[in-house]
C-alpha cells in the first residue's frame, strides 16, 4: 500500500511541476501557472497509475503473482 501513495504522490508532483512550466512557457501570470498546475493535478489518471503499478508487480521476480499463481 506505502508503495502506490508513494507512486500517487509522484505523479501528482510530476503533473504539477509539467503543468506550472507549460503555463509559464504560454505566458500565464504567476496566478494562472498555479492554476494549470493544480488542473494538472485534477485531470491525473489515477486508474492509469494504478493499471501501470499492477503490470510492474506482475512483472516482479518476487510479487505475489509469481508465487501464487491464479487458478484457472
Amino acid at each position: 500500500m506505502h508503495g502506490t501513495a508513494k507512486a500517487v504522490q509522484a505523479a501528482c508532483l510530476r503533473a504539477a511541476q509539467e503543468g506550472y512550466e507549460r503555463a509559464g512557457l504560454s505566458g500565464l501570470c504567476e496566478e494562472g501557472r498555479w492554476e494549470m498546475a493544480l488542473d494538472s493535478i485534477q485531470s491525473l489518471d489515477i486508474n492509469a497509475i494504478l493499471r501501470k503499478l499492477q503490470k510492474e508487480s506482475e512483472n516482479e521476480p518476487n510479487s505475489d503473482s509469481a508465487h501464487h499463481p491464479a487458478s484457472s
